[in-house]
C-alpha cells in the first residue's frame, strides 16, 4: 500500500479518544462563552440563569448529537455535510459564511482576553498591542496542527477545570438566590446563542474520532463541563468583563493563566475550524504553513477592527447564517430517515431556500432590533424551520393527494 504523504500525515489524526475530544472542546469555550451565564444571571436572576444554562446546553447536546451522527459514516467535516445535504454552491456560500464567523470569533477572543489583561494589571494604552502579539504567538503556534491542538488541550483542560472549581467554591458563601427557580426562554436562547455556531461545526473535530461511541462520550462530557464552566460565572457574578477582579497576589496569577491558557486554545480551535472552509474553495494538502496564515490575518483583522460595529453587525449575520444552517441540516437529516416512501428530487434546493430565507430574515431583524444577537438568532432559526416544514407539508400533502386521486381512478 502506498505511503501518505509526510505532511499529510502530520495532520492526519484519526485515534482521538473521548477525553481527548472531550478536553479540546470543553478548553476551547472562551472567556464570552463561559462569561455568558454571569451576564444573563445579571439581566434575569441567579435562578433562571442557572436553569437556562442547564437547557440550553442539553439542547445544544441533542443538535450535536444528530450533527455527529450526520458526519460519522464518511468522517466529514462541517462544510462537506453541507454540501452533501445542500449541495455545492450551497457548501461553498455556508464557507463564506464560516469564514466570516470565523475572524469574528477570533477577534472577539482576542479582545475580550486583552480587555480583562489590561484592566487587571491597570495597564495604559497597551491593550491592542497585547491583545496583536497573543494573536500573533498563537498563528505561529497552530503550525503543529491537530496533534498540538489536542495534546495541548488535554495538558490544559485539568488546570482550566480546578481553576473553576476552585473560584466557585470561594464564591459559593456568597451566593444568595432569590430568584423563583423559573424557565425562561430569553436566558436559554441567550445560552445557545454562545455556542451554537461551534456545534454546528463539531464534525471538523469529531471526524478525528477513534469511535462513534467515543463521540458520542466526548459530546456528553463537553456539555457537562460546558454547564459547569458557565456556572462558574453566575457563581462569581461576572456580569461583564470589568466585573472580573481578584483580591491578592495568587489568585492574580492563577486568574491570568487562566484568561491566557483558554485563550490559546478557543484560537486555535477557531483557526482549525476555519481550516474547513479553506479546504472547500482551495482544495489542496493542508500543511502549517496555513494554519499560521490564517491565524496572522484574524491577527491583523482584530488590530485594525478591534470590535467595531461593522466586525460586530457581520459577525452577528455570519451567526446567524451558521445558527439557520444547524437547524436545516438537523431537519434534513430527519426528513431523510423518515421520508422513504416518495422521490424528493427538489429536496436540495429546498434545504438552500430555507436556510438562505432563515438567515435573511434574522439580519432583517438584528437591523431593526439594534444588533440583538440573541433575538436575531432564535428568529433566523424560527424563520428558517417553520419555512423548511411548511415546505415538506406542500410536498407531503401534493404527493398524498395524486396518489390517492390516481389509485382511485386505477381502482375503477
Amino acid at each position: 500500500m502506498d505511503k501518505a504523504p509526510q505532511n499529510e500525515l502530520q495532520f492526519q489524526d484519526r485515534n482521538q479518544n473521548y477525553w481527548q475530544l472531550a478536553s479540546i472542546q470543553s478548553a476551547s469555550l472562551g472567556l464570552p462563552g463561559i462569561i455568558v451565564g454571569g451576564q444573563i444571571a445579571s439581566q434575569i436572576g441567579i435562578g433562571k440563569a442557572i436553569t437556562s444554562v442547564i437547557i440550553g446546553n442539553l439542547i445544544l447536546w441533542m443538535i450535536g448529537l444528530t450533527i455527529i451522527s450526520m458526519a460519522a459514516p464518511e468522517r466529514d467535516n462541517a462544510i462537506q455535510i453541507t454540501k452533501r445535504y445542500l449541495g455545492k454552491i450551497g457548501g461553498v456560500v455556508a464557507t463564506l459564511f464560516l469564514i466570516l464567523a470565523f475572524f469574528g470569533w477570533y477577534i472577539l477572543q482576542l479582545n475580550s482576553a486583552s480587555l480583562v489583561i489590561h484592566d487587571l494589571f491597570h495597564l495604559e494604552n497597551s491593550q491592542v498591542r497585547l491583545g496583536a502579539g497573543l494573536g500573533a504567538f498563537i498563528a505561529l503556534l497552530s503550525i503543529g496542527g491537530i496533534r498540538l491542538i489536542k495534546h495541548f488541550s488535554v495538558i490544559v483542560f485539568p488546570f482550566l477545570f480546578l481553576y473553576v472549581i476552585y473560584t466557585s467554591i470561594k464564591f459559593i458563601p456568597n451566593l444568595h438566590v432569590s430568584t423563583i427557580w423559573d424557565f425562561s426562554f430569553a436566558g436559554i436562547i441567550g445560552i445557545m446563542a454562545s455556542t451554537l455556531a461551534g456545534i454546528v461545526n463539531l464534525p471538523t473535530f469529531f471526524r478525528h474520532s477513534k469511535s462513534n461511541s467515543d463521540s458520542y462520550l466526548a459530546l456528553s462530557l463537553m456539555t457537562i463541563f460546558i454547564i459547569i464552566f458557565q456556572f462558574y460565572s453566575i457563581v462569581a457574578q461576572y456580569s461583564d468583563y470589568s466585573s472580573i477582579s481578584v483580591s491578592n497576589n495568587f489568585d492574580l496569577i492563577l486568574l491570568t493563566s487562566f484568561i491566557v491558557l483558554s485563550l490559546m486554545t478557543v484560537n486555535l480551535v477557531n483557526i482549525y475550524f476555519s481550516s474547513a472552509g479553506w479546504e472547500t474553495i482551495f482544495p489542496h494538502r493542508k500543511s502549517g504553513t496555513e494554519y499560521v496564515i490564517v491565524g496572522l490575518l484574524g491577527t491583523m483583522a482584530y488590530t485594525f477592527l478591534q470590535i467595531s460595529k461593522p466586525m460586530e453587525f457581520l459577525e452577528t449575520m455570519a451567526e446567524n447564517f451558521i445558527g439557520s444552517l444547524g437547524i436545516i441540516l438537523l431537519l434534513s437529516f430527519i426528513v431523510k430517515i423518515v421520508v422513504h416512501h416518495r422521490p424528493r428530487p427538489f429536496e436540495r434546493i429546498v434545504s438552500v431556500g430555507c436556510w438562505l430565507f432563515g438567515g435573511i430574515v434574522g439580519t432583517v431583524t438584528q437591523v431593526e432590533t439594534m444588533n440583538d444577537s440573541s433575538y436575531s438568532l432564535i428568529i433566523a432559526i424560527c424563520s428558517a424551520s417553520i419555512a423548511f416544514l411548511v415546505v415538506i407539508f406542500i410536498e407531503e400533502t401534493i404527493w398524498s393527494f395524486k396518489n390517492a386521486v390516481l389509485a382511485k381512478k386505477e381502482d375503477q
